[in-house]
Parts: structure tokens; C-alpha cells; sequence
């Protein structure tokens, strides 16, 4: 385990330090337009001339959101403003990546919408919609734990995303509760899948090799130097880790770097008592079946929308 270890202490510290996550808002106002969006970027002219930016929203490494005001419509929405000059390649690439992964989502049910992009010489803008209710750690935070039927409900929503990203042969690869946005402060059902920062397309099985994500929701084989590579089944494995939490109200996975690697690894998490003995069999059947170890045993979406708990 040792090439493992140090491979996911640097994971952990670059998790930590490196990739800062941006943060949500949950303040309401005025509504993002739903009508055909017009793309101002095409014509040329730059981000200023369409956009006021009001207050901040989040914000992280290199990366600001802003509420902002459609100058012509007085629509409002959110917009990520990337310091592109200031970025390294490796991480102007993942832009692009992202770019083209939303791109290539957009119009996809219960997933953030991106609306414009302007790339200029030393900022890129790219206009999204904007939800607001919070994230959905916040969420559970505020209800400790949802009860079997109002995961179901949220579950079939989040399964329903995960399966049209993976048709769409797009890896997401950072699937947790901050990366799920509640779209209105009284609806604890109704989410959008964010932050596209670490997509990658799927061009054939097992093709991904990069160790990227949030510690406590990465797949085994995403950390094992050993494995032929991941693909997008490490995205349920995520999802298997959500839905836990929202049932039991803790992460299956936790402690120190070692342990939590060595635990990841060999799928070593418990259903205790204390928390699980009122859950379904149906309801933790599911869940082992997304945390499989073997991801060729693993749930997809379209299974899981399948499963008898479902």
C-alpha cells in the first residue's frame, strides 16, 4: 500500500490546497430568465458591453462566481469568471474540457445549463443558470438525515442526470452533495448537477488515468496505481457514497490518509445499527451495489433507476 499511500496523501493535499471548490448561494432574487437564450458571444463583442456583475456568489483558485444582469433583458444569472492568465496548461486544458463537457450536456434534464461563453484574452466567462437553494450538503446539514422516501424522490433525479451524462460518454468525476445544487430554497427534491471542472469524455472503457476528486467519494479503482484505468462507473461509486450519507446522515469512509485509502480500497464500510436499523434492506442493498469494489459489478444509472428500492 505504500506507492497507494503517498499517491493519495499528495491526492489529499492537492484536494485540500489546490482545487478549492467554489462555493453556493442560497439567497433568492430575482428568477434566471427560462426562455431561448441568445448567445452574445457570437457576436463578437466583449462580456462588458451584454454584462453587469452584482455580488459574489463563491469563489475559488482561480475562479469567481457572480450574480449577474443581462444588460439588454435585466435577466439574471450566474457567471463563472476564470483568470485564464493565470492558469498553467494542465489547467487551461481542464477549462476546455469543461467547456466542451457542458456544451455537449446542455439541454440535459436536472443539469446546470450553460448558457454563453466568452474567452478573451486574459478572462473566460461562462454564463450559467442559477439555482437557489443552497447545495445539497447544506441541505443534509439542515435535515441531518432524509427519510427513505424523500431519497427515493432525489435519487431518481440524480440517477436520471448520471445516466444522461454517461450516454452522452462524458465522466464527471467529482459527484458529491457540494456538486448538487437544490434549484429553490423550499424543495428538497428538485437538484442540478454542477461543476463539470474535472469531465472528461469517455472514448473507450477503462481510458481515464488522471487521480482527481474529493477523498472521501473516489472510486477504488481511480486510486489504485495498479488498475487498468477507470471510466465513467467511478461517477456510481460517488453516487453510492451520496446516497449513504443522505440515509445515514455520516460518509461510509473516514479517518486519517491511510485508513481512508486502505478503507476505499477494499469497499470496508458498515451499515451500523444506530442509524441504519430502521433503513431497508432494499434501501442498503442498492447501496452495496453501487460501492462495489469491481466496478464490472457495479450499478449503472440505468440499473439503478431499475433496482427494486427504486
Amino acid at each position: 500500500m505504500k506507492d497507494l499511500n503517498d499517491n493519495f496523501a499528495g491526492f489529499l493535499e492537492r484536494n485540500e490546497n489546490g482545487q478549492s471548490r467554489l462555493t453556493k448561494s442560497n439567497t433568492t432574487g430575482p428568477r434566471t430568465s427560462s426562455k431561448r437564450f441568445e448567445e452574445d458571444s457570437k457576436s463578437g463583442r466583449p462580456f462588458a458591453d451584454f454584462w453587469t456583475l452584482g455580488e459574489t456568489l463563491g469563489e475559488g483558485g482561480y475562479a469567481c462566481v457572480f450574480r449577474a444582469r443581462h444588460i439588454r433583458s435585466g435577466d439574471i444569472y450566474a457567471v463563472k469568471d476564470i483568470d485564464t492568465a493565470a492558469l498553467e496548461k494542465n489547467s487551461r486544458n481542464a477549462l476546455k474540457d469543461e467547456i466542451a463537457a457542458m456544451k455537449l450536456l446542455r439541454g440535459g434534464p436536472h443539469i446546470i445549463r450553460l448558457l454563453d461563453v466568452f474567452e478573451e484574452p486574459d478572462h473566460t466567462f461562462m454564463v450559467m443558470e442559477e439555482c437557489r437553494g443552497g447545495d445539497l450538503l447544506t441541505r443534509i446539514t439542515e435535515k441531518e438525515v432524509y427519510t427513505e422516501r424523500e431519497c427515493r424522490k432525489t435519487c431518481k433525479i440524480l440517477f436520471q442526470a448520471m445516466d444522461y451524462i454517461h450516454k452522452k460518454k462524458v465522466a464527471h468525476r467529482d459527484i458529491k452533495p457540494e456538486n448538487v445544487l437544490m434549484v429553490e430554497p423550499d424543495d428538497d427534491h428538485s437538484i442540478k448537477i454542477c461543476d463539470f471542472g474535472f469531465a472528461k469524455r469517455v472514448t473507450k472503457p477503462l481510458c481515464l488515468r488522471t487521480l482527481c476528486g474529493t477523498a472521501q467519494y473516489v472510486a477504488p479503482e481511480v486510486l489504485d496505481l495498479q488498475s487498468a484505468g477507470y471510466d465513467f462507473r467511478a461517477d456510481m461509486w460517488s453516487v453510492g457514497v451520496v446516497v449513504y450519507i443522505l440515509l445515514g446522515g455520516y460518509a461510509p469512509f473516514e479517518g486519517p490518509v491511510q485508513e481512508l485509502a486502505r478503507a476505499i480500497c477494499k469497499g470496508d464500510y458498515y451499515f451500523h445499527d444506530k442509524y441504519w436499523a430502521e433503513i431497508s434492506e432494499f434501501a442498503k442493498d442498492m447501496i452495496s451495489s453501487l460501492l462495489q469494489v469491481d466496478c464490472h459489478k457495479r450499478l449503472s444509472a440505468e440499473e439503478a433507476l431499475q433496482c427494486p428500492w427504486m
